[in-house]
């Protein structure tokens, strides 16, 4: 940690030599922190792998479901955005110039 602290009392000091772990333990407060981000903010959209672990973790709970004993992403993205299976439908090759064939209605 580095920057300022703030004490109990608001007193103000620079950083000591070796950091300023020992001053949070004490109530000290760092003014300059980074501001904290909210990895877990679900992005618009449907899951993809560009989205992190809390992302997904927070998408799922958002739309109740549960990932059981699901911890990595790639486990987690088979929850949530399942591969479509292949189709059955038959190949057809058609020729230039004909029509295709009407596919059959399931």
């Amino acid at each position: 940690m580095s920057g300022r602290y703030q004490g109990p009392d608001g007193t103000v000091i620079p950083t000591p030599a070796g950091g300023g772990h020992a001053l949070v333990a004490l109530g000290w407060v760092p003014l300059d922190a980074p501001p904290e981000t909210d990895e877990a903010a679900i992005p618009e959209g449907t899951p993809t792998k560009s989205w992190k672990v809390p992302q997904l973790k927070a998408y799922a709970a958002e739309q109740g479901v549960d990932l059981g004993a699901a911890t990595k992403k790639d486990e987690i993205l088979a929850i949530l955005a399942p591969e479509p299976a292949p189709s059955t439908a038959p190949i057809v090759p058609v020729l230039a110039g004909e029509a295709a064939p009407a596919t059959p209605a399931e």
